[in-house]
């Protein structure tokens, strides 16, 4: 079809939507799970090929070393194609070496902001070689980088320290996406080799960071974050977003080195915890939420707190989870301008999200009158086809999860 039998702007809207952006806080997508439908959209006419290919185009992949060659010789062969980059995703292979930081793309992709370096482990029976060289970072950081996210190998000695190094080394650094997936094993030879790694430290690191997101256990990230040195992503984070995978003991938790990260967040506005779908990875936020809130070094800068629990429908779960969160009260007296407190949290469908916010109130009276608590449920339905998850109300004032 040659021609648009609809508005080309009412087109070009529906093709937006397709891959539309993820919140901050979000997991990184997947680069192929849009493609089918752009490829689509490209070959339904001419008219909606334009806006298709700058959506297909936005983001490239490398998984194998290959595909960096074949995609040079693209850019040769189309020279307008590497001003629809703005993204790359980078797997590392675990028994390659990907040449994505060279002259020929970096001086190409000029309007290339966001990167992603995610680890493709096969075998965690074998340990994975390292391929990168020490000085790789430098070569990485010739791309004008604004967003970064890493995956971190659990199999890689390395990979801490490489991370580190380009954290610290761009200058334009707003956003950083990092899941800690480190092994014990290698502890105390990455603390030798992040030794060296101090050093590379700037006065400038970190200094335009302003939206941080962190994944792992807290155990994780407290074993790590404790060979990192302090304030490891700077002071000027606006926008923290805790995911949490296990539970914690208060003795950990109060010991924290993201602790003393948050105490030198004095521009904090926006803080998002989420426990994972564990029985009991709920405590994690009971236990760390207000160990968050004491260490803030300004809590009248707070304006958004935001918690995920999942599976806290059962009779015991709820009532503990509902006592847990009593000792939140104390602290929500101590942030005078918070806006939104916002829960998102998964119940039968006898629990709606007005019975969640009186429980939730009663636990919390300091905020009755306040009107900021917004509440949204996922509710468990028993059906013909096992359970299946409706949202039962959203009143959430903010960007949902």
């Amino acid at each position: 079809m040659e021609h648009s039998r609809l508005p080309i702007d009412v087109c070009e809207q529906v093709i937006d939507s397709i891959s539309s952006t993820p919140p901050w806080w979000s997991q990184v997508p997947s680069v192929l799970q849009d493609r089918d439908s752009l490829l689509a959209c490209a070959w339904t006419c001419s008219a909606w090929y334009p806006r298709a290919r700058l959506h297909l185009y936005h983001t490239v992949a490398f998984e194998r070393p290959r595909q960096v060659e074949l995609f040079i010789r693209s850019i040769h062969e189309n020279p307008s194609l590497p001003d629809l980059v703005r993204a790359l995703n980078v797997y590392f292979a675990w028994d390659a070496y990907i040449p994505f930081a060279q002259s020929a793309l970096f001086t190409t992709l000029r309007h290339l902001r966001s990167m992603v370096i995610i680890h493709t482990t096969r075998s965690w029976a074998r340990r994975s070689i390292w391929h990168y060289p020490p000085h790789h970072h430098v070569l990485v950081t010739q791309y004008s980088l604004t967003d970064l996210a890493f995956d971190l190998d659990p199999s890689h000695a390395d990979m801490l320290a490489y991370a580190v190094r380009i954290i610290w080394s761009l200058r334009e650094l707003e956003s950083l996406r990092i899941n800690f997936k480190i092994n014990e094993l290698y502890r105390q030879v990455r603390a030798m080799r992040l030794g060296r790694v101090h050093s590379l430290r700037r006065p400038w690191s970190c200094a335009k960071l302003t939206v941080l997101t962190i994944r792992g256990s807290l155990l994780t990230l407290y074993e790590t974050m404790q060979i990192l040195p302090p304030c490891v992503f700077g002071t000027e984070v606006e926008q923290l977003a805790v995911d949490m995978d296990d539970p914690i003991s208060e003795v950990y938790a109060r010991s924290h080195p993201l602790l003393e990260q948050i105490s030198a967040m004095s521009s904090l506005t926006e803080l998002r915890l989420c426990a994972s779908a564990t029985g009991t990875g709920w405590k994690s936020i009971s236990i760390s939420l207000p160990l968050f809130l004491r260490s803030l070094p300004s809590p009248e800068s707070l304006r958004v707190v935001s918690i995920k629990a999942i599976n806290h429908y059962e009779e015991g779960t709820r009532s503990a989870f509902l006592s847990s969160l009593m000792r939140v009260n104390a602290e929500s007296q101590m942030l005078p301008n918070l806006s939104i407190l916002g829960l998102e949290l998964t119940d039968d469908d006898s629990h709606d999200a007005a019975w969640w916010k009186e429980k939730l109130l009663e636990c919390m009276p300091a905020l009755r009158g306040r009107n900021i608590m917004a509440v949204k449920i996922n509710a468990y339905t028993n059906s013909r086809d096992g359970w299946r998850i409706e949202d039962l109300q959203d009143d959430f004032g903010i960007e949902e999860y």
